[in-house]
């Protein structure tokens, strides 16, 4: 099954060819707000033998966060990192030159800050850490504790491997320092020994064999909830995402599906990688890759306008999608809230699981909707079994 932070669903191979609608009903615009990061963890201390970690290029190249760090097998991230001294230029090339510690991955140039660990809640950590420095190196925030309560001190030429699992969302930081004293003790010569650890609730994709008669079922459970706990949970279809308008928007795919995976988010305008297309999407030198069984992604985009959207299963689509590998997106307007008692969404199968709604009394709503394919579509409105049919027609 597939994982990546969003959440997914369930049936559909028997309405293989229905078209989808994404439908809000608002009483009012709405808006909602949506971020998580962090970490936690347990850790391994067992120093390894000496070793000779791969040197980086001289310059330290500044790191935008955005490319993570490591690579996920099985539910667990394995992590590099070598402390070394490099070239930083902080005012840009041909500016000032200062020699200083950073660190960096194998074969890779050094960073500043050093390369982001991000990983999705419920995964391990397992970082191998490596000192080429001449100076014993004191490591905080691989740990269960986290910052300055954790730490493992590593000889030079030396190398330790520590592991932790994260127990909540949230950002949190690891620090290097070949001072005899905390990080707010450093001298000049490690005071960019620096990096975010992220830690955020996972969108999973899934699949479960034999759902419709002898086809497979799929699914998206948002990380870190009784769903991605409950290998049963093939709700259909996904969670709803809430994104805000001009907001940016980090989103982890996590395939635990059996099969290859990729995400394309339907009716969203953001730049050619991100949009989901494997081995397309991008450009010659930095393609979007699919993603392979129990391996994740991280994409990013900003929602240029507020309205309704979706996102789908874009590998083996016809099949995936079919039966259950999608989900709705709601973008909101700066500063408005998505209540749901009053605010409406009604995603589904148009063709052949028609959405129904109640509405109170005297209450007025407006309606949006996201048409995928061209077509009629129909609205029915009844009361006490009296239906009126109004058709849309989309060209």
């Amino acid at each position: 099954m597939e994982a990546w932070h969003i959440s997914s669903w369930n049936e559909t191979n028997r309405i293989a060819g229905g078209a989808f609608l994404t439908c809000l009903i608002t009483k009012r615009i709405c808006a909602t707000t949506l971020l998580s990061i962090c970490i936690a963890g347990t850790r391994a201390n067992a120093l390894t033998p000496a070793v000779t970690p791969a040197r980086a290029r001289a310059t330290i190249r500044a790191n935008d966060n955005v490319e993570s760090a490591g690579r996920l097998r099985n539910g667990t991230l394995e992590v590099s990192l070598i402390a070394a001294r490099g070239t930083w230029y902080p005012e840009g090339v041909g500016g000032t030159a200062i020699r200083i510690a950073a660190w960096g991955e194998p074969n890779r140039p050094l960073q500043d800050p050093g390369p982001v660990v991000r990983l999705t809640l419920g995964q391990t950590v397992r970082a191998t850490l490596a000192n080429s420095l001449d100076r014993p190196l004191t490591v905080f925030g691989f740990g269960e504790k986290r910052g300055l309560r954790d730490s493992v001190v590593i000889a030079p030429g030396r190398s330790t491997v520590v592991s932790f699992k994260p127990d909540s969302a949230g950002t949190f930081y690891y620090v290097g320092t070949v001072a005899h004293s905390p990080p707010t003790g450093r001298d000049g010569s490690d005071s960019q020994l620096n990096g975010a650890i992220v830690v955020v609730q996972g969108d999973i994709m899934r699949s479960k064999a034999n759902v419709y008669g002898n086809k497979p079922g799929y699914s998206f459970v948002l990380g870190g909830t009784p769903a991605e706990a409950d290998l049963s949970a093939m709700p259909v279809p996904g969670p709803t995402l809430m994104l805000g308008k001009d907001a940016p928007v980090a989103v982890t795919i996590v395939n635990r599906k059996t099969d290859r995976a990729s995400v394309h988010w339907h009716g969203v305008e953001l730049d050619s990688y991100p949009d989901g297309v494997p081995g397309v999407s991008g450009t010659d030198t930095h393609l979007l890759p699919s993603i392979g069984p129990n391996d994740s992604l991280t994409i990013h985009f900003t929602p240029q306008r507020a309205g309704t959207f979706m996102y789908h299963s874009h590998f083996n689509e016809f099949q995936q999608i079919s039966s259950g590998a999608f989900g709705p997106i709601i973008v909101l307007e700066k500063g408005k809230t998505y209540d749901s008692d009053i605010d409406r969404l009604l995603f589904d199968q148009a063709t052949s699981r028609p959405a129904q709604l109640t509405f109170g009394s005297g209450e007025i709503y407006d309606f949006e909707f996201t048409p995928a394919h061209a077509g009629n579509y129909s609205l029915v409105f009844s009361q006490h079994d009296n239906p009126t049919t109004a058709v849309i027609r989309v060209r």
